[in-house]
């Protein structure tokens, strides 16, 4: 490696290790545990209360009330007692368990359950005003870290004469816009690193067509397994497949280079050195990017 690069090298490899730390504070951000979100419709200027019933009697902290576990989370006298007990004795025809934990929402408020919520469960929703239930007609799961679910709702909850009724959730999920981010990134990253390759004289048609090749391969491949770890195992997993992952491109595209690029320069002696400056220089750059993007905007991925 010629010595003028050596700072610039050592410069990168400290901006690197640097960003390799960065995941530590964003752990403190992130979830550790799955959530189930329920997103609702219709309830516009409406006051209402949220809970998952479970098919278990016990997920996590989260208990029902039964012989065996006779601890309430909730006293006489304590704000939304009332509620608690409308929850509390509220019998589901498929024996699904209430484990004393909901939330207030109103005007379309979203409800969240990012603490051990359960993995089967019904949605059951109160509506003080008209002292009347709705329950989702069947159970649903979670499908991935973070189930997000939407319900739409009419206004018979309304009605003078309080009466339960069925409600039907359908999975929120956007794929499409997900799709639409990988894809954007994929691209962003291809021309990031055919930017530095410029800046490294690496400006011929056959040095393009290779870093443009190999790079629609490695970066597709890694962003389609980041989004599949995103999906099912959440954000903190995610760094850390994002670091390992970004290495192991780093190695692939090093190779690749090495390889290809011999045949296009003869000057053995400094290519080694400057192509593997210039994957690392790369790679470096599209990580560090890529990573502030996931944790600044956690749902672009």
């Amino acid at each position: 490696m010629q010595k003028k690069h050596l700072p610039f090298f050592a410069i990168l490899l400290s901006v690197f290790i640097l960003s390799l730390m960065l995941p530590t504070i964003a752990f403190a951000e992130v979830g550790m545990n799955p959530s189930v979100i329920i997103h609702f419709n219709g309830l516009d200027e409406v006051i209402y209360y949220v809970t998952l019933l479970s098919k278990n009697d016990t997920t996590g902290p989260y208990s029902a009330l039964t012989n065996d576990y006779t601890r309430s989370y909730y006293r006489s006298g304590q704000k939304d007692y009332d509620i608690f007990l409308k929850f509390l004795y509220y019998q589901d025809v498929d024996g699904y368990y209430f484990l004393q934990y909901f939330s207030k929402c109103s005007d379309n408020e979203p409800f969240q359950s990012g603490y051990y919520p359960p993995a089967n469960f019904k949605i059951l929703v109160y509506f003080p005003e008209t002292d009347a239930f709705a329950v989702s007609e069947q159970p649903y799961e979670r499908y991935a870290f973070d189930s997000s679910y939407k319900v739409d709702l009419s206004a018979d909850q309304n009605e003078p004469t309080p009466r339960n009724f069925t409600i039907t959730a359908i999975k929120d999920y956007d794929y499409q816009s997900k799709s639409r981010s990988v894809i954007v990134r994929i691209m962003l990253t291809i021309l990031l690193e055919i930017c530095i390759a410029l800046l490294f004289k690496y400006n011929t048609k056959a040095y393009l067509l290779i870093i443009f090749l190999t790079n629609l391969i490695t970066q597709t491949l890694l962003y389609l397994l980041l989004s599949f770890v995103r999906f099912h195992q959440g954000q903190t997993v995610f760094l850390f497949a994002f670091i390992l992952l970004e290495i192991l491109v780093f190695l692939i595209e090093a190779t690749i280079y090495s390889i290809s690029f011999k045949y296009i320069q003869k000057q053995k002696a400094l290519f080694q050195s400057k192509v593997l400056l210039y994957s690392f220089v790369a790679n470096a750059a599209s990580f560090i990017i890529g990573f502030w993007i996931s944790y600044l905007i956690p749902g672009l991925l």
